[in-house]
């Protein structure tokens, strides 16, 4: 797997045609021998094609590095009505009686992310509503990126603002501003594209990853970071992204996706052994308006007020711990008095301090907190 996640971040500039069929072959490579779990939890998947052969997936496989192909291939050739219609076909490929073919993951009140705004002018503070999703009236404001569609309003968030932070590619400390928010529901119901998963429920839930890794492979590949108002990478999770919202109105279940950021680095502690660090989430607007937020997420979501590095520094500065020194019966003690916040990243600091406030929702008119 690590070779893979290392040619996924590969050649950015190479063209998307080649190099997805590089990576999509080096997968199918990986697995043509068959695949294990781990060896604690040893599902073990064959690719074995035959159809005799109950756990083969060869052939789901194949279909979906195809599928994958096709959608970005029509895309470019600018037959957008075929790349929907494949888009669609693709989405319950392996049962097309339902969604069992899809992985899923969930969310719960337990669950805390981030989310964080850039202000790059003068200092000041911002409110609960700054940081939920860009309101309706300003639709014009939302460009396209790897999972939005151009002028759809999304809840963009981080498992840990480092992630965040990375997403944003890296602004200075004291030049934006960070929420902690979670869900007040239970099971929300996530499509899981992440790209190093490291928890499986069963078998089947281990199958279905491993059956759509083509799929989420071709969503995870890294942009060449330029002024380019087009980015070839964006055309599957785009697509992907689309077909959420679309089968929201069809009371399908999905509310967003979960997916791998593409930007985290091993220099700050990113690895595959340790994947959930670099979790995103893109949960779409369920309900439009004119003007405001989205009155569906407004009542499952509740955040913090936002807070700056630099303003939890000068207002709350972090104090060292003190030695103290005690005489009893002749004996000398010393004993120093804890700090749990002394030498804590800036990251892990702010994330402690958001937790332990106040969350609230948003009036999904107004934007005032209640």
């Amino acid at each position: 797997m690590t070779d893979l996640v290392a040619a996924i971040k590969e050649n950015p500039s190479e063209y998307i045609e080649t190099r997805l069929n590089k990576v999509l072959k080096l997968y199918v490579n990986l697995i043509k021998d068959g695949i294990y779990y781990n060896e604690e939890h040893s599902f073990y998947v064959s690719f074995d094609d035959q159809p005799e052969k109950q756990n083969g997936i060869g052939g789901v496989v194949k279909s979906c590095v195809k599928f994958t192909k096709n959608i970005v291939t029509d895309y470019l050739k600018g037959d957008l009505k075929k790349c929907q219609k494949t888009s669609s076909e693709w989405w319950y490929e392996e049962t097309k009686e339902g969604k069992k073919a899809l992985p899923v993951t969930k969310i719960t009140p337990d669950e805390v992310f981030y989310r964080i705004r850039k202000q790059d002018k003068e200092f000041k503070g911002l409110h609960r509503k700054d940081l939920f999703h860009a309101p309706f009236e300003r639709r014009g404001n939302i460009s396209t990126n790897r999972y939005s569609v151009l002028g759809y309003p999304c809840l963009y968030l981080g498992r840990s603002i480092y992630t965040c932070w990375e997403e944003a590619h890296r602004p200075k400390l004291d030049s934006f501003f960070v929420s902690a928010i979670k869900t007040t529901q239970e099971d929300i119901k996530l499509l899981d594209f992440r790209l190093c998963r490291d928890n499986f429920s069963d078998y089947w839930d281990f199958r279905r990853y491993v059956c759509v890794l083509p799929m989420i492979i071709g969503c995870s590949l890294r942009v060449n970071m330029s002024d380019d108002k087009f980015r070839a990478e964006y055309i599957l999770p785009q697509m992907v992204l689309h077909q959420i919202i679309t089968s929201q109105l069809t009371n399908n279940p999905w509310e967003g996706i979960m997916f791998t950021s593409t930007q985290v680095e091993e220099d700050f502690g990113f690895s595959i052994d340790n994947p959930t660090l670099a979790d995103n989430i893109a949960i779409p607007i369920q309900k439009n308006a004119e003007k405001g937020w989205c009155e569906v997420l407004c009542s499952k979501y509740e955040l913090t007020e936002p807070t700056n590095y630099e303003y939890e520094i000068l207002k709350f500065p972090v104090i060292p711990a003190k030695t103290k020194i005690s005489v009893q019966s002749n004996e000398v003690n010393i004993s120093q008095a804890e700090n749990k916040e002394e030498g804590l990243s800036p990251f892990l600091l702010m994330e402690k301090r958001l937790n332990e406030r106040e969350f609230k929702k948003i009036d999904y008119k107004t934007g005032k907190s209640i």
